[in-house]
């Protein structure tokens, strides 16, 4: 058994120097938990409303649509800028990319583009790409997008190309000719993408 008179003759794990050393760190992390709880709540989960042709900000926060705005026709796939600074929304209907603003669901800049249905960027950002679902091709263009886009290479494919993925370790080609001369001549991705 232990004698409890034992325990009390040992000295705290803490003292009152430590604790004081401590305690200006203890006030940056709160500051710092509580600056990154702040922006947390200002972001909206954004949805696509397909067949009404609008987003929704919703709340994570309430559980509720903060409100709905309408896009243009056909939206149906959406993802991150690769530098995460903004939604890129792809409308079929209007053959139109949408940059969109994260924190406020606001509408950027439209760029024409024919039946972007699915879009993704290669692992490396040098290239976007997208399938026209409606047009049995996929376009691959530079992965810096402008004003205007111009495909590097249109590649004609099976009935309605709808999804695509990228091998993660390997970018498309080292230079867009080449990529586009290799995509011409397959009817078939490369055996190692």
């Amino acid at each position: 058994m232990f004698p409890l008179a034992a325990a009390r003759r040992h000295k705290p794990l803490f003292s009152t120097l430590t604790l004081a050393a401590l305690r200006p760190c203890a006030l940056a992390l709160c500051a710092a938990i509580a600056f990154a709880a702040s922006t947390v709540q200002a972001a909206y989960l954004i949805v696509l409303n397909s067949d009404d042709d609008s987003l929704s900000l919703i709340d994570p926060h309430t559980n509720t649509e903060v409100s709905r705005l309408p896009i243009g026709r056909g939206p149906h796939h959406m993802m991150a800028l690769p530098d995460d600074s903004a939604l890129l929304i792809g409308l079929t209907g209007m053959n139109q990319l949408l940059l969109v603003d994260r924190k406020t669901g606001a509408v950027t800049r439209r760029i024409p583009a024919l039946d972007p249905y699915q879009l993704g960027f290669s692992p490396d950002g040098k290239y976007f790409v997208t399938t026209a679902l409606r047009q049995d091709f996929v376009d691959i263009y530079p992965g810096k997008l402008g004003d205007e886009l111009k495909p590097l290479a249109r590649v004609k494919t099976g009935v309605q190309p709808s999804h695509m993925a990228f091998r993660t370790t390997a970018a498309l080609s080292t230079s867009p000719s080449r990529a586009a001369a290799r995509w011409r001549k397959s009817s078939s991705p490369p055996a190692r993408w």
